[in-house]
């Protein structure tokens, strides 16, 4: 996350996030989570983030509480980890899921069909480049 367009990504995906929750994304609050977060690729984060809000809306007829605050960081850097830690199976260009997501900003990502989903359709094999 060294550019600048990446930064403002980044600001927009937590400001979201701030929103979701109704609190005021400070920009303070949004450099906390920069300094703490930037180490990890702009893409897993805003899938992380979209997984923790994801599940904080399924909690909200079990724990309201937790339901309603703001996700902290080791809980973003937790969902990151997972997607960073599936195994790599077959096709290394996307991660053997057959499709690759395009960074187009926090709510604008795509996905296109990968290479080896496309061959696999050619060849009746699976997808991921594994047969």
């Amino acid at each position: 996350m060294n550019n600048p367009e990446d930064r403002k990504d980044f600001a927009e995906k937590i400001s979201e996030m701030c929103n979701a929750f109704g609190r005021n994304p400070r920009p303070d609050l949004i450099g906390s989570f920069f300094q703490q977060l930037i180490e990890y690729p702009l893409i897993k984060i805003i899938q992380a983030i979209d997984i923790v809000i994801k599940k904080r809306a399924e909690m909200i007829d079990k724990d309201l509480f937790s339901a309603q605050s703001l996700p902290s960081v080791p809980e973003i850097i937790y969902e990151v980890k997972k997607i960073l830690d599936r195994k790599k199976v077959g096709c290394v260009e996307c991660d053997g899921t057959g499709w690759i997501l395009s960074d187009e900003g926090p709510s604008q990502a795509t996905a296109r069909p990968c290479k080896c989903r496309l061959k696999a359709a050619d060849s009746n094999q699976d997808v991921g480049g594994t047969s």
